[in-house]
């Protein structure tokens, strides 16, 4: 899910978007099941960052991989029971037969959203074909979106209690999970109570906007036959300077 953080500054509107070898094998008693499982996150930004995680249990070796057609691919871990890291592969050697947890961090850039990023790991063997379990999990990747066109009317704070703050959303994902929207004014504006948020013309429910002091928080959700949309927003709200 992307969250994009709008700010504003000064008197003026500034928007920014902040939109997861060879190993030894050791011998594994016959009572313990051996499993693998991956928990990632469904999609990931476009040329950005995202972790996971890999549990296993009745392993003595794990390996984890990380693919994607048409992109570099760097994956990194902190774990101590890392033995080899290279570009988009590492190798544990688990210190128990019990349980083992780690956490892997990938760094991608290069390639299209249509190519999902593919991350497989397995157990006890150095090929995934031969492992005692595998799994392979796909995440999507979403292009980052863009702010278009921002405008505060009036633009000076100290003009009118009454602004209108406009701008399209690029690129917003239309996978049936909301897209979380942060509305951020500065310190020295006050935020009168009950603002007025509509979403491509469609004015949203007043619970379905949320007022933390300074900040305005509300979802997107568009529907599409797309992977992504373009969405407008106006917000009516009441702006007050609060500086000597």
């Amino acid at each position: 899910m992307i969250r994009p953080n709008v700010s504003l500054f000064g008197r003026f509107l500034l928007i920014i978007v902040i939109i997861l070898g060879v190993i030894s094998v050791g011998i594994v008693d016959g009572n313990t099941q051996s499993d693998v499982s991956v928990t990632a996150p469904e999609s990931v930004i476009q040329d950005d960052t995202f972790e996971f995680t890999v549990e296993t249990n009745g392993s003595a070796g794990t390996i984890v991989e990380v693919d994607s057609v048409g992109r570099d691919i760097t994956v990194s871990t902190d774990e101590e029971d890392a033995v080899k890291v290279s570009d988009n592969r590492i190798e544990f050697i688990d210190p128990t037969l019990t349980d083992s947890q780690y956490t892997i961090t990938v760094d991608h850039s290069g390639g299209t959203f249509e190519n999902p990023i593919e991350v497989s790991s397995w157990i006890n063997a150095a090929k995934q074909s031969e492992a005692d379990d595998s799994v392979t999990e796909s995440i999507n990747v979403q292009k980052k979106i863009s702010i278009i066109d921002p405008v505060l009317e009036p633009d000076n704070i100290s003009s009118a209690p009454e602004h209108t703050l406009s701008f399209d959303l690029e690129a917003v994902s239309a996978d049936n999970n909301p897209d979380e929207i942060s509305i951020a004014f500065p310190s020295d504006v006050e935020v009168g109570s009950n603002p007025e948020v509509s979403i491509d013309g469609v004015s949203l429910e007043q619970d379905e906007v949320e007022q933390r002091g300074n900040r305005l928080l509300f979802s997107v959700d568009p529907s599409s036959d797309s992977p992504t949309e373009e969405v407008r927003i106006e917000i009516n709200v009441e702006l007050y300077s609060t500086s000597q």
